[in-house]
């Protein structure tokens, strides 16, 4: 009898001396395992990191394949909207890619993308004898967004999206920037040949748009990138189309696999910084419209850091002289009925212009762009 009451005592006594061993491990466990407040458990940046300069604001450098999560850059104006906080980030040569999240956001604007109108046939994008002007004619009943920079291919010359627009069913005229420099002839021998869906334009040639707003600035804007990049140009007309086909953005699809891992459930959209400077953002009214346009993004982010810069855009270049003409044929009149999209909302602020693209003045913003100010504006 004595001999079980010791073996019991003796027990009890190592499950006491135990307890906090157990208990510190129970909690380790549960750290371990938890949620990050924007968004799913991102992998920890390795510790041995080489700390960013003082400038960029950040705790930590981020391992070159892996998204992590740090504190907020610090810019000298630039905010989020109320209710967006900073996400997962990943580092793209000299750029950081942030992403935005906005908790509970939803999925977005009931639109479809360009890439989807085009791919069901639900819309047709053709001539309209202008350089600087497209007719667009969506078919269906829903309306259909387009964003800056979007690059549409063929007609007479090829064409950049001026600005993100939500187009209603029925005929629109866009306004939109050329994408070559000197073809004014149809590959179809179509005069009013149509368009058809192609990638979204680098920051460089997105800034050209936003800073300057001028066809010589796009045209010096895409020289720049061509020159640099060493494009191929089998047309012969100054194309950017062939820059994703460069040697150098063979780096690009593998940038988008790692840049991809940045998206959560709450991601809205992105945010682009150099040196801790915002360069520009992409923001959305939802989680689901945002992942439909995500690849199209991430890509021009990717090819502006196989590009390896955004000049905050001064005119260093000369407008190329061998300048397309106009057509000789008189552009086509307004389709009946034709109601132009709401202009777009510009808020310009001490260092970043703001615009927001909105379905109806009265609602909230499908697509706000934000990019930094020329330093010379």
């Amino acid at each position: 009898m004595q001999t079980r009451t010791r073996k019991l005592l003796y027990t009890v006594s190592l499950i006491a001396a135990a307890s906090p061993l157990l208990a510190l491990i129970s909690v380790s466990l549960l750290r371990g395992n938890r949620v990050h407040p924007t968004g799913p458990a991102q992998p920890e940046a390795s510790p041995t990191a080489t700390p960013l300069p003082a400038a960029a604001a950040v705790t930590q450098a981020p391992a070159p394949d892996v998204p992590t999560i740090s504190a907020p850059v610090e810019t000298t104006s630039f905010t989020l909207p109320p209710a967006h906080v900073f996400g997962a980030e990943v580092m793209l040569g000299d750029f950081r890619v942030r992403a935005v999240n906005r908790f509970w956001a939803g999925p977005g604007a009931a639109v479809l993308t360009l890439d989807e109108a085009l791919a069901e046939q639900l819309c047709t994008i053709s001539e309209t004898g202008q350089r600087g002007a497209v007719l667009v004619e969506i078919r269906g009943t829903q309306p259909v967004l387009l964003l800056t920079g979007e690059l549409l291919l063929g007609g007479r010359q090829d064409r950049l999206v001026a600005r993100s627009t939500v187009l209603d069913p029925g005929h629109t005229i866009l306004p939109v920037f050329c994408a070559e420099v000197s073809r004014w002839t149809p590959e179809d021998g179509d005069f009013r040949g149509t368009f058809t869906r192609g990638p979204q334009a680098d920051l460089n040639v997105r800034a050209a748009m936003w800073q300057v707003g001028t066809q010589d600035a796009v045209w010096s804007a895409i020289t720049q990138v061509k020159d640099e990049l060493q494009v191929p140009d089998p047309l012969g007309s100054g194309s950017y189309r062939f820059a994703y086909d460069s040697p150098a953005a063979r780096q690009v699809d593998e940038m988008l696999l790692r840049t991809r891992r940045i998206v959560s459930v709450f991601t809205v959209g992105f945010a682009v910084f150099r040196d801790g400077q915002l360069v520009a953002a992409d923001i959305f009214d939802g989680t689901v419209l945002l992942d439909r346009v995500a690849d199209k993004l991430l890509r021009s982010y990717a090819m502006t850091a196989v590009y390896g810069d955004v000049s905050f855009w001064v005119m260093d270049k000369s407008a190329p002289e061998a300048s397309p003409p106009e057509p000789t044929a008189p552009p086509a009149p307004e389709p009946p009925g034709f109601v132009p999209p709401p202009p777009p909302i510009e808020d310009h602020g001490d260092d970043w212009l703001r615009f927001e693209c909105r379905a109806r003045p009265d609602q909230r913003p499908v697509h706000t762009g934000i990019f930094r100010k020329s330093r010379t504006r």
